[in-house]
């Protein structure tokens, strides 16, 4: 299965959320905020772990 495609839309979502992070009066609704501070990270943990899986894969398909 290609990853790729949903990959990408999480590296926008996450560039969409930094965006609108640093927007002034983001933090003006806590309750907004918290939530999008929550996928922020979630997503990030996400991306981190695929960049981890990759590495390895392609360490073990040179390794073959």
């Amino acid at each position: 299965m290609d990853f790729e495609p949903l990959i990408a839309k999480k590296k926008a979502s996450l560039a969409d959320l930094e965006k609108a992070m640093a927007a002034p009066g983001f933090y003006d609704d806590a309750e907004q905020a918290a939530k999008a501070t929550r996928e922020y990270n979630r997503t990030g943990k996400l991306l981190a772990l695929w960049k981890e899986f990759t590495k390895a894969r392609n360490g073990h398909e040179e390794n073959r």
